[in-house]
């Protein structure tokens, strides 16, 4: 939720060379999406939809299949939120406090 409501109204392009600043991958499977190595053998895909005239934007952060055998649910779901806000707190830094 806090990606959508922070990011999903931000030009996809300052997104995405916000997630290259912290080492992400990008792929081509949403407005911006990226994979992060959290932990060797430990992705995390961020997926942001931007929002336009019909809908507003989303965000889904996904788990590899696997991630159960590395952590624990709670400690995955602690993953999904320090991925999140270092993804906002770079935008911030990048592109100015307004987000």
């Amino acid at each position: 939720m806090p990606l959508a409501r922070r990011l999903g109204g931000e030009p996809a392009e300052k997104i995405a060379k916000a997630c290259l600043e912290l080492g992400a991958e990008l792929e081509e499977n949403a407005d911006v999406c990226a994979r992060f190595f959290f932990l060797p053998k430990f992705p995390v895909t961020v997926k942001i939809w931007l929002q336009d005239d019909e809908m507003e934007g989303s965000a889904n952060i996904l788990f590899d299949a696997s991630a159960n055998s590395f952590l624990h649910s709670e400690d995955i779901v602690a993953v999904g939120d320090m991925v999140s806000h270092f993804l906002i707190k770079q935008y911030k830094l990048m592109y100015g406090a307004g987000v």
